[in-house]
Order: C-alpha cells, then structure tokens, then sequence
C-alpha cells in the first residue's frame, strides 16, 4: 500500500507540473505582438448605436461628444468634441490587461484649430481606481492645418494592481478638437 501511495503521488506531481507548463505556454502564445491593439475597438466602430461600443462617456460629457460615422482619417469614425461649456470631458475605456514594467505605445490622431486646454489633456493610460499613476500624450497641438495628426508616446507600464484604464480627457477645452 505504501508503493501504491507512492507512485499516485508521482503520477500527481507530474500532472500538476503539466498543467502549469500548459497554462505558462498559453500565457506565452497570448503575449502581445508589436502593433497589436490592446484597445477595443481603437477605430471606434458602432453599428446601431450612438456611440462606440467598449467605450464609456462620463454623465457630464455625453452632451459635448459627438460621434460620427465616417469622415475621419482614412474614412473611418471619429469623434468630435465641444467642451467649451464643461470644463472637464472624459471618453474612457476600462478593464485593460497591461503588464507592468512592459514597453507600450499610446497614439491617436487629432485634428485642431485655435485648440487650447489644461494640463493633462490628451490621450493617456490611467489605473483604474484613485488615477496615482498616469503615462501617455498629455497635450494636444494648438492647430493641425486642417489635417488629422499622429500624437503618440511610448513608455514604460507603470504597476496598477487595480487595473488599467485608458482615457481620453479634455479640460478647459478653447478652439476645436
């Protein structure tokens, strides 16, 4: 009965270092590719809804973003925003999966005119919670001549055990966007 204990312990321990390889490989083959889009629906696509889904607007902002179908760069969606009368517009996308410490790249294209704002405005990589840390393009061009602008910065994930969110936030919004 010993040996018969024995070897179920074996056979257990092998079983249980199989299943822990087979979850590390998944884990490996699921790793983020460069270029990939972390974001859903980054083209902010929406078929029979007002606005993209994925991605959320705070009570305040819903009157001063406006979401179109076409018409963006390359004909795809955009949105415009008019946040004159609310000093502070939030689009944002929550439950991201990042790793800390990971090189990331956030971009978006913008077109301005006669664009002003305060500080920590753009598009930026928040965690979800009490906003402690923030990384990402944290101002946005006064005016883009009328063509639509990549603004993009790359950086180190900062660690965020509550989670990551991404942010499109407007304060104190003079001009066009």
């Amino acid at each position: 009965k010993v040996q018969y204990l024995n070897d179920r312990l074996i056979k257990m321990k092998r079983n249980i270092v199989f299943a822990f390889s087979l979850a590390w490989c998944t884990l490996g083959i699921a790793a983020v590719q460069p270029g990939e889009n972390l974001v859903v629906n980054g083209s902010l696509d929406a078929d029979q809804v007002e606005f993209p889904p994925f991605w959320n607007l705070n009570s305040r902002s819903k009157n001063h973003v406006i979401w179109h179908p076409s018409g963006g760069p390359g004909g795809l969606p955009y949105l415009t925003i008019n946040g004159e009368k609310e000093p502070d517009i939030r689009v944002q996308q929550f439950g991201l999966d990042l790793v800390s410490n990971g090189t990331y790249r956030i971009s978006m294209k913008v077109r301005t005119r006669n664009f002003r704002s305060g500080s920590h405005t753009g598009i930026m990589l928040v965690n979800s919670g009490l906003w402690r840390s923030t990384e990402g393009v944290m101002s946005l061009p006064a005016n883009t001549d009328g063509d639509w602008k990549v603004v993009s910065k790359e950086f180190k994930c900062f660690s965020a055990p509550e989670g990551y969110m991404v942010l499109l936030r407007i304060l104190q919004q003079k001009g066009q966007l």
